[in-house]
C-alpha cells in the first residue's frame, strides 16, 4: 500500500546481485560424484534423456559455480525501486518490503520486497549495512514493512551453497 510522503532525494548505492558461496575442491567433487551416480541410476533405469538431462545440469553447475557475481548499482527514488538498468519496480508494483539480517554475511542486509506478482513475489537485493537507515527511511515513506521469514527451500540453498 503506497503512502503519501515522499522521500527528498534518491538514494543509491552498490552491491553484489546475489550473495556468492566460495565453492571448494570438495563442494566440486561432491557434485559431481552425486551427478554420476544419479546418472548412472537413470542409465540403470535407461532413462537416457534425465541422464543427458543431468550431465547437462552438472555441468552448469560447475561452470556456474566458479562464476562471480556482478556489481550492481540499486536505487531509491520518489517513483519506485531501480535495480541497475535490469529492472524498476514502480511502488503500484510492490506491496510492502523488509530489511533482514541473512545469518550467512556480516557485510550485508537483504531488502525484500514484496511484489504483486504470483510468480516472483519476493525479490531480495543486498544490502550494505552502513546504507540500511538510509533506505529503511526512504522506502518506508512509500511502502509498509511486513514479516518475512525464509523459506526452507532457501535455507537449504544457503547450507549447500547456492
Amino acid at each position: 500500500m503506497a503512502k503519501k510522503i515522499k522521500p527528498s532525494s534518491d538514494v543509491k548505492w552498490i552491491a553484489p546481485e546475489y550473495y556468492h558461496y566460495p565453492k571448494t575442491e570438495l563442494w566440486i567433487w561432491s557434485s559431481v560424484f552425486v551427478a554420476i551416480l544419479l546418472i548412472a541410476f537413470s542409465l540403470w533405469q535407461k532413462n537416457f534423456l534425465f541422464a543427458v538431462f543431468l550431465g547437462i545440469a552438472e555441468l552448469l553447475i560447475v561452470s556456474w559455480s566458479a562464476r562471480k557475481p556482478h556489481k550492481m548499482t540499486f536505487t531509491i527514488s520518489e517513483n519506485g525501486v531501480r535495480l541497475d538498468q535490469k529492472k524498476f519496480y514502480t511502488y503500484d508494483e510492490l506491496l510492502g518490503f523488509a530489511v533482514i539480517k541473512p545469518g550467512f554475511d556480516d557485510q550485508y542486509f537483504e531488502l525484500v520486497l514484496e511484489t504483486k506478482s504470483h510468480i516472483n513475489q519476493f525479490v531480495k537485493i543486498m544490502l550494505p549495512k552502513e546504507r540500511r537507515a538510509d533506505v529503511f527511511e526512504a522506502i518506508n515513506t512509500h511502502l509498509d514493512e511486513i514479516e518475512y521469514e525464509e523459506t526452507v527451500f532457501e535455507r537449504i540453498e544457503h547450507i549447500l551453497g547456492f
